[in-house]
């Protein structure tokens, strides 16, 4: 066996212990594991901003209608 032979079997070796703890991190609810998983979260403050510009727009299309 030659030394890249070592290292692809170790890279191996390592790649499945990764997907294992993967594996445990989202059954334990653990939320992202980097293949997808998880949800997004916004900021407090994020949300104000949006909610600001969905009001904003709501009464201009009232606005508009009105005449």
């Amino acid at each position: 066996m030659n030394s890249v032979d070592v290292l692809r079997k170790e890279r191996d070796e390592l790649a499945s212990r990764v997907k294992a703890l993967d594996s445990a991190i989202a059954a334990l609810g653990g939320g992202k594991t980097g293949r997808g998983g998880g949800s997004y979260h916004r900021s407090a403050a994020t949300k104000a901003k949006l909610s600001a510009a969905l009001k904003a727009s709501w009464a201009k299309r009232r606005k508009g209608k009105s005449k």
